[in-house]
């Protein structure tokens, strides 16, 4: 069962995202909306100077397998983790590598195998996300799905200050 929106109990505030569709981009009357974050890929710290305060979640999809380095990966999670609040929580898609020759990075064919810039094995990003200042929760693996193979689902939170 689904409930009907009710706006005084939106608590969302105005998300920052990219790939937003239109009818979402649309201020609402109360002022709130959606807006779009371009970053630029030779300074995606950027993104931390365009998005005012912070947010409450971090979602990235069919990202990190596009980047180009493990390293450049690392960069966005440290910006992912700036722009959360205390108490934020991250769900982020990466390809993970199972240890195959076929599910390494192939970044000397990055004009044929676009999907597979970066791959990561599971404990390291597990461990790469944990360096960065987030506390793994979960993961969800999905070695098939109709579009690919080997997307790891990791949810991950900032965690709160101690009093």
């Amino acid at each position: 069962m689904t409930r009907p929106h009710d706006p005084a109990n939106d608590l969302t505030g105005k998300p920052a995202g990219r790939d937003i569709p239109p009818a979402l981009a649309q201020p609402r009357a109360d002022g709130r909306g959606v807006s779009g974050v371009r970053i630029d890929v030779t300074d995606p710290e950027d993104a931390i100077r365009q998005v005012a305060g912070t947010c409450d979640i971090f979602l990235c999809f069919y990202v990190f397998e596009l980047i180009p380095t493990p390293e450049y990966g690392e960069r966005v999670l440290r910006i992912a983790r700036e722009l959360l609040a205390p108490g934020g929580l991250a769900l982020i898609q990466v390809k993970y590598d199972d240890g195959r020759l076929l599910t390494k990075p192939r970044r000397r064919f990055r004009r044929s195998a676009v999907a597979a810039l970066t791959t990561y094995p599971i404990p390291s990003f597990w461990k790469l996300a944990a360096n960065c200042g987030f506390k793994p929760e979960m993961i969800h693996l999905v070695p098939r799905n109709e579009l690919d193979e080997r997307y790891a689902y990791f949810l991950m939170t900032k965690e709160s200050p101690v009093p």
